[in-house]
């Protein structure tokens, strides 16, 4: 099997793997996200209820200001006494059931307004955000009832959420699916779909010229030319990859000719480089036939350097010359891996390496009569089992300067980083500083679309980093909240 083949099942296998990598990243996305989704269910699931008769101002994952009423009996109703004599006032500070952390009084208002003889209306008002942002727990309390009768305190509980831990796991999940699929979106719609019909044309090119090994089966000249037109198409020339395919396309037809001769080629240095390991000769052997498949290769590489545009250009009668040349020297190299130690072989080879072909056509000629194997000799044994050949005697003729892989993959580096990036500010922004945010599923939402947005938006990092100023927080002060008075029971 030649290289064509090889390069062929290579060619199926990256494509195959980069759909799998693809797949694989989306199905461990998704359990990511479900798995910190059941993590949130679980943590919902885990808060005790409120006791009964406990006043409780529940605010979830939101940090808005709200206002609670509920009304409480009296245990002495004084029918003698007017209405709204009844004061209610916070005891202290309401004090966390699980840390030190306390509930300022200042960011509660209590009013009271008497309706009956027997009950008290209570209008509760707190604000966990401002003036001074309130840690997540469950925060308790006493409301004094002072009048008439002797009325027990009334239990206050405020609860706060935790916005940590798994469910801040969560939001950095779905910013970071929204800001990766707004780059997709935006890489789709800004880079493939305008250079999607340039792309097409190339590949239909190369297929008609019978592009392979990387273009390195082509002439110099058409190969320097279509990788000159797949960097224009990348950098979204549009006018000068269409006048670059004005030259090309008209000479696919020769360029197809020329490939197809070189990959004849190709595929007789291939089959000789596959005899070659598996011969399993000693160092010296090896380099000896090494340098006849590296000068073979260098009188290749002169001839793709041919003019080849026109129909008398002289790399057609070099690509003849070079074809019987190869052919001499595949005879020579398979008879002396046959038998290492026959006499006329060891000199045909010696001849190949000084490019004397005819000389080694006419010693393999007379070698002919003499046995292909040799007698099994405790030497031959001994080369036979020597298969493992030092990397410095072994065949480079498809070796490329190799690129650091952060230069190679820039472009994906820098989308992975500017997802992080919006992944980053979103969590402060727009989950752990936003007051409103609730824990609905229009909040949850609200995360994932703000990633895809700011990346659709094509805003710089920067201008990302900015929205982390204090300047860009707004804060609610306390008189935000609408205070209820005394006389008012709304």
């Amino acid at each position: 099997m030649g290289y064509r083949d090889l390069e062929e099942q290579r060619e199926q296998s990256l494509r195959a793997s980069a759909a799998r990598r693809l797949m694989w990243f989306v199905a461990v996305y998704l359990a990511i996200s479900f798995v910190f989704f059941l993590l949130y269910l679980r943590e919902r699931l885990k808060e005790p209820p409120v006791p009964s008769g406990v006043v409780a101002v529940s605010f979830g994952l939101s940090r808005s200001p709200a206002i609670r009423s509920v009304l409480i009996p009296l245990n002495r109703p004084s029918t003698s006494s007017p209405e709204g004599t009844v004061a209610v006032e916070l005891s202290k500070d309401p004090q966390s059931s699980t840390s030190n952390a306390q509930f300022p009084a200042n960011q509660i208002t209590v009013a009271g307004n008497q309706l009956a003889s027997d009950s008290v209306l209570l209008s509760i008002a707190v604000d966990p955000w401002s003036p001074e942002p309130v840690p997540a727990g469950r925060y308790e309390g006493q409301l004094v009832l002072s009048g008439p009768g002797n009325n027990p305190p009334v239990p206050l509980l405020i609860i706060l959420q935790n916005r940590d831990g798994w469910l801040a796991w969560l939001a950095a999940s779905l910013l970071m699916g929204g800001a990766l699929l707004g780059l997709a979106v935006k890489w789709v719609t800004e880079r493939l779909t305008p250079l999607a019909p340039f792309s097409r044309r190339l590949t239909q090119l190369r297929r008609a010229i019978g592009w392979r090994l990387e273009g390195r089966n082509v002439p110099l000249s058409l190969r320097l030319q279509i990788e000159d037109l797949a960097d224009r198409i990348a950098r979204g020339d549009s006018k000068g990859a269409d006048d670059l395919f004005q030259q090309l396309e008209p000479l696919r037809e020769r360029a197809a000719t020329v490939s197809s001769q070189l990959n004849a080629i190709f595929d007789q240095l291939d089959e000789q480089l596959i005899a070659l390991k598996a011969a399993g000769l000693d160092v010296t052997d090896f380099a000896r036939v090494d340098a006849v498949l590296n000068e073979e290769y260098r009188k290749l590489l002169d001839v793709q350097a041919m003019k080849w545009q026109a129909d008398n250009a002289p790399i057609f009668p070099a690509i003849q010359n070079l074809r019987g040349e190869v052919v001499v020297a595949s005879q020579v190299v398979a008879a002396f891996l046959r038998n290492p130690r026959e006499t006329k072989m060891s000199q045909a080879l010696d001849a190949l390496q000084r490019g004397q072909y005819s000389e080694a056509d006419r010693l393999y000629t007379e070698s002919r009569g003499v046995a292909d194997r040799e007698p099994q000799s405790p030497d031959n044994k001994r080369r036979k089992a020597n298969r493992h050949v030092p990397d410095a005697f072994r065949l480079n003729r498809y070796a490329q300067p190799s690129t650091q892989w952060w230069f190679k993959h820039a472009r994906v580096i820098a989308a992975i980083a500017s997802a992080i990036v919006v992944t980053l500010v979103g969590l402060k922004s727009q989950y752990l500083d936003d007051q409103a945010f609730s824990g609905a599923l229009t909040s949850w939402m609200t995360l994932g679309l703000w990633g895809l947005a700011v990346e659709l938006s094509g805003v710089s990092i920067l201008d990302v980093l900015s929205r982390l100023s204090p300047t860009s927080t707004v804060a609610v002060s306390p008189n935000s909240v609408v205070r209820p008075s005394p006389s008012d029971p709304s």
